[in-house]
């Protein structure tokens, strides 16, 4: 579980289940892949929400979700009332230099939210990542 609020943050990852190259880690939260090439990437957030009026995802490349191509945004939506459980993803093509560039996945919110990364085993929170084409 992970308690977010307000600001954007990266969403952590503690468990890999497919990481043949290593290029997921769990301490950064980033997925670096050492071959260059375009790549397709999604995320899919199973939060737990009370409340909340906007939440926002974004895989962001090198950690930047302010300029444009290097992020790709996902659904943006508005809620009310008690806790409600929902699912949104954000899926697209990134190009990826092979050596220094990374993906992480963020969500911004403006109320308190809390991420469900898998510790319930409702298997709602994930991430991958695969090369479409090397260059």
């Amino acid at each position: 579980n992970q308690t977010l609020s307000g600001t954007a943050v990266t969403i952590t990852f503690d468990k890999t289940v497919f990481n043949q190259q290593n290029a997921y880690s769990t301490s950064t939260s980033r997925f670096t892949p050492q071959v260059a090439g375009y790549y397709y990437l999604t995320a899919t957030l199973g939060p737990s929400m009370a409340n909340a009026t906007t939440a926002t995802s974004y895989l962001a490349k090198n950690g930047d979700t302010t300029t444009q191509g290097n992020y790709i945004i996902g659904r943006n939506f508005a809620l009310s009332g008690t806790t409600s459980n929902y699912i949104f993803s954000v899926s697209g093509l990134m190009y990826l230099n092979g050596s220094t560039d990374y993906v992480s996945v963020w969500c911004d919110t403006g109320t308190v939210l809390a991420a469900d990364n898998n510790t319930t085993g409702s298997d709602r929170t994930f991430f991958m990542g695969y090369l479409v084409k090397a260059v």
